[in-house]
């Protein structure tokens, strides 16, 4: 899907945006931490069911919280032409 692909380079340069907009002093640890989010793109590029998964939860509820604070549609993925929710995965690594 050439949507999804848009999808997926959008998400690359979000990756900053959500890096920037994590609570750093709400996040215990120190180091290169890392966190796997999953998200729902609905088909009106809504955000929703976030999830994330690591090792910090400090920092897995820090980022659910920075994805959802990003507050920003996305462009929804197409199939033959009509918006489809589709489900993004990312790694993010945070520098404590």
């Amino acid at each position: 899907l050439q949507s999804r692909r848009d999808l997926v380079c959008r998400l690359l340069l979000e990756k900053k945006k959500v890096n920037a907009k994590i609570d750093k002093n709400a996040v215990t640890g120190s180091g290169t931490q890392y966190t796997h989010v999953s998200f729902l793109v609905t088909e009106t590029g809504k955000i929703s069911d976030v999830k994330a998964s690591g090792n910090n939860e400090s920092l897995n509820l820090a980022t659910i919280l920075a994805i959802y604070d990003l507050n920003q549609g996305f462009v929804p993925a197409k199939y033959k032409g009509e918006n489809m929710a589709s489900v993004v995965h990312m790694n993010i690594p945070v520098e404590l």
